[in-house]
């Protein structure tokens, strides 16, 4: 009896103890898709142990690649055990056609495996008129449109994203947006909003940018991704009943034994279908181009205002445009600045943005201080400002008519008609001989003193003359031949190449542009690389249009750039404007010193 229980004991042992072959497969959650949607490609490695990773690199080439879980469990089915090891990765087509996932290779513990080829049909979907059509994943969709697919270049639009889920969503990251030859400005944060449709609970996350193009043609706005994670049941009553039913990894996933329905999480990742803005040319006869749907200027005038010589005049203009940007409404200071009859000082301009029923609108205020110089009639001229209306394509003017003012002679000028004493001849000619001496005494002094100074920059320019020739016999010909130490400006190339981001760049050319060339702190760059331009001619035209459109582009396009390609650019840029500034002052200072 004994015998009979241990060979039965080792016979089970033995039927314990098989295992399957190794296997390294791979599968899809579909084999066609369209453009903007995603699929879940599985790795899986049965019975090994993984040395490393799955190397997917090679899906790339076709597939972005947007998240990727690991699992693994073990399993007894009719008494053979069983283990799996599992990635899951989150895949979106790149482009249409038939796409292939390569064979992926794996190191294990039994060798190098290698998993099958999967083919992918990616088609295009029927697209909406201004409408990209929207990608899908498991309850979740995502939809773009445009408020307009033919404007012309300059002119904004309204690029809208809207996502909607029927179930629960995590960790829901948004994609960034960037279209080529185009400003792309996201207008508010995400707006969340619950809703019913056709009996079922939907919410709906909807985005909003605006994109301005800034050439004729067709620009392509690309697909948007966002990706997150899906809450799914770890167990249900099917699994239950499934004949692979994994207890021991349900249990691992089974945190607090309250309930069979303990929820995970499954990646997704789903994109707009892109979409093709057909962009017209500007109209050559409106200078400055400005196409808007509408435009109008008016003044906040008092027609009460009592106007004198030298007292403060105030006008302000509001400019409020529709279809059109606040950056790009004109300035009216130069029409203001051409009265010669008033000195006209400038307050710091105040501007907005909104959307409007998915239309761009924005208003600019400006406020002027004009300053009678005389008195008199004096005519306010009309101010014009020409744009093109897109709606009804023709050229339209925005005008505020002119103005005609009385100013009154100023109140110095009322002091000197005081009324005076009559005098005698002689007492006026004695007063007036009076002011004349003293005038020439007054001139004297003056002269005297320009003299005086002259005899004292004299004299410090022979003392500091002698000073520098006792140097020179000290040192001799040594210091002659040593060169100028240029730490101050390599100092500054050095601190350029640290910077990490366009913006801080930005700023460094700004700060050493101020300090070595005496612009402004806050130039704009095509002041600076103008200024380097000036100061070396043959600076190569590429070299500074890559350093301009680069910078230009990443802060106001979000545009990715070569931020290393970019700062070595201009550290080049530096570098031959002062090597051209230092040849032009050693050829200055050929000449000697000193005359003996």
């Amino acid at each position: 009896m004994v015998r009979k229980i241990t060979v039965l004991f080792l016979f089970l042992l033995i039927a314990v103890g098989h295992s399957y072959a190794a296997e390294f497969t791979a599968s899809v959650s579909k084999n066609r898709i369209s453009m903007g949607e995603s699929l879940q490609l599985k790795l899986e490695l049965k019975d090994a142990k993984a040395k490393s990773r799955p190397d997917v690199s090679a899906i790339e080439n076709d597939f972005s690649i947007y998240g990727q879980q690991q699992s693994s469990s073990t399993s007894i089915i009719n008494g053979s055990v069983s283990t799996s090891t599992s990635w899951n990765y989150v895949l979106m087509p790149k482009r249409e056609g038939e796409q292939t996932i390569p064979k992926i290779q794996l190191k294990t513990s039994k060798g190098v495996l290698e998993s099958q080829l999967v083919t992918i049909s990616v088609t295009r979907a029927a697209t909406h008129i201004n409408a990209g059509e929207s990608g899908k994943s498991d309850g979740v969709t995502i939809t773009a449109s445009v408020s307009k697919r033919n404007p012309y270049k300059n002119e904004p639009i309204i690029y809208t994203v809207q996502l909607r889920s029927s179930t629960d969503l995590a960790n829901v990251n948004l994609g960034e947006l960037s279209v080529k030859d185009a400003i792309v400005e996201r207008i508010n944060e995400p707006k969340i909003g619950n809703f019913i449709e056709n009996g079922v609970a939907v919410r709906v996350a909807e985005i909003k940018y605006r994109v301005t193009p800034l050439k004729s043609g067709e620009i392509s706005i690309p697909p948007l991704v966002i990706q997150g994670e899906i809450p799914v049941p770890a167990v249900s009553s099917g699994d239950l009943l499934d004949h692979d039913f994994d207890l021991f990894e349900r249990l691992r996933r089974f945190g607090n034994f309250g309930s069979l329905a303990i929820s995970r999480r499954e990646p997704f990742a789903v994109g707009t279908k892109p979409i093709t803005l057909n962009v017209k040319p500007a109209k050559a006869a409106v200078t400055p181009w400005l196409p808007a749907q509408s435009l109008t200027i008016s003044e906040n005038w008092n027609d009460e205002q009592n106007f004198r010589v030298g007292e403060p005049i105030t006008r302000r203009f509001t400019i409020v445009g529709k279809g059109i940007t606040s950056k790009q409404l004109p300035s009216l200071q130069e029409q203001l600045s051409k009265n010669r009859n008033f000195k006209v000082y400038a307050d710091q301009p105040r501007f907005g943005d909104d959307t409007s029923d998915g239309v761009p609108t924005s208003w600019r205020e400006e406020t002027y201080t004009l300053i009678p110089k005389q008195s008199g009639q004096i005519t306010l001229p009309q101010i014009s400002v020409a744009w093109w209306d897109v709606e009804n394509d023709k050229e339209m003017q925005a005008n505020v008519p002119e103005l005609q003012l009385t100013i009154a002679p100023g109140v110095a000028s009322n002091t000197k008609q005081v009324e005076t004493v009559p005098e005698s001849s002689e007492i006026h000619n004695k007063k007036t001989a009076k002011v004349a001496t003293a005038q020439h005494s007054h001139l004297l002094l003056a002269v005297l003193a320009v003299l005086i100074g002259l005899l004292l920059m004299a004299l410090f320019w022979v003392i500091n003359l002698r000073l520098k020739v006792t140097q020179l016999k000290k040192v001799g010909p040594v210091i002659a031949q040593t060169p100028a130490k240029p730490e101050a400006k390599l100092t500054s190339c050095k601190e350029i190449t640290k910077a990490t981001s366009a913006k801080e760049l930005q700023s460094m050319l700004q700060s050493y542009a101020h300090c070595h060339w005496n612009l402004p702190k806050n130039s704009s760059l095509d002041t600076v690389f103008a200024a380097a331009k000036q100061k070396a001619p043959s600076l190569s035209v590429q070299d500074v249009n890559l350093a301009t459109k680069s910078i230009q582009g990443s802060l106001y396009a979000n545009q990715q750039i070569d931020l290393e390609l970019v700062k070595k650019t201009c550290v080049d840029i530096i570098k031959q404007t002062e090597k051209q500034v230092k040849n032009r002052r050693v050829e200055r200072e050929k000449l000697p010193i000193l005359n003996p």
